[in-house]
């Protein structure tokens, strides 16, 4: 769906993740390419991502994981918007992934970004892939 601004987008930390710097420059660079975007910030329960991306009806949702510990509370977060707001796509990114040979496949996400620059191209690349933009 497009909004006022554009397609839109959540950009937030996982439940108990306290590093959002990375999260905040990727929906910042979101926003300057046009995204209208929600961004929740660090440390977002699960329910709220969930709630957040089905009242927005996210097109993507972008999930910053920096601690490796971080990673199961990622898994079950990717399961809940599976669930909750299954239109979204599910990008994943963070220093804690930088180690998984395969982080989508780890995680159930439709993709990664290594950088806040990247994740910019991947979400334009998953928004044209349903023909949005």
């Amino acid at each position: 769906m497009i909004g006022p601004r554009g397609p839109r987008a959540l950009v937030t930390s996982v439940a108990g993740e306290h590093h959002a710097v990375g999260a905040r420059m990727v929906a910042d660079l979101l926003s300057l390419a046009g995204w209208e975007v929600s961004f929740l910030g660090a440390s977002t329960p699960i329910d709220a991502i969930v709630a957040r991306a089905a009242a927005i009806d996210a097109e993507v949702v972008a999930l910053s994981i920096s601690m490796g510990w971080h990673v199961p509370t990622a898994q079950a977060t990717v399961a809940a918007l599976r669930a909750g707001a299954p239109r979204a796509r599910v990008i994943v990114g963070g220093r804690a992934l930088a180690s998984l040979a395969a982080p989508c496949a780890a995680l159930g996400a439709d993709d990664y970004a290594a950088s806040a620059v990247e994740a910019v191209a991947v979400v334009e690349r998953l928004s044209c892939s349903r023909g949005r933009r």
